[in-house]
């Protein structure tokens, strides 16, 4: 209980300080009244209480997993990998104005361009340097003021699918579908 009223009046005598201190990592946007944006870097700043808005964002470079994708080449084999992607912010004011959540938008356009490469390549196609190289070469996130440093792939495996067919509802686990349609218990 105590430390939550502490905390509390910490929170409040934070908002009530007229001045900001941005550290060499990072950036701040201020937004003035509602609608004036202005970029402020490392240093001591002003700001006006009740009318500024300030978010700070550390720009220094920062990592995020990619999931593990399940994937097909052309030739039929079956991948499944997962990596990671280094990403720094070189424009704050553009990335909060384009994107809501970076990370979310990284993973998922990544996902879906190693998806691509590896559906329109054979197995010997994708080693794992040769997808991190061309995922490099073909994505450009400098439209969200974003720059992506590296993409690395951690763990790579050829793999064979097993697909269960079945209806899981009404005592149907362990069936065997036939080619007719019809189930043989088991």
């Amino acid at each position: 209980m105590v430390n939550e009223i502490v905390t509390s009046i910490k929170n409040l005598l934070g908002t009530l300080k007229p001045w900001v201190i941005i550290a060499p990592w990072e950036q701040c946007l201020r937004v003035r009244f509602g609608k004036h944006v202005k970029l402020l870097r490392e240093g001591f700043h002003f700001r006006l209480l009740m009318f500024d808005r300030m978010y700070i964002q550390s720009i220094r470079l920062r990592f995020t997993a990619i999931d593990r994708q399940t994937l097909t080449t052309k030739d039929s084999k079956i991948i499944t990998l997962t990596g990671q992607i280094g990403y720094s912010i070189t424009d704050i004011e553009l990335l909060y104005r384009t994107l809501h959540h970076a990370e979310d938008t990284i993973r998922n356009m990544v996902k879906s361009e190693i998806a691509n490469y590896v559906y329109n390549h054979t197995f010997l196609d994708c080693e794992p340097q040769k997808i991190s190289e061309h995922m490099l070469s073909v994505i450009n996130f400098k439209g969200y003021g974003l720059s992506i440093t590296n993409l690395d792939i951690i763990d790579f495996a050829l793999t064979k699918a097993y697909r269960i067919i079945g209806d899981y509802g009404g005592g149907n686990v362990g069936a065997v579908l036939t080619t007719e349609g019809t189930t043989i218990s088991q």
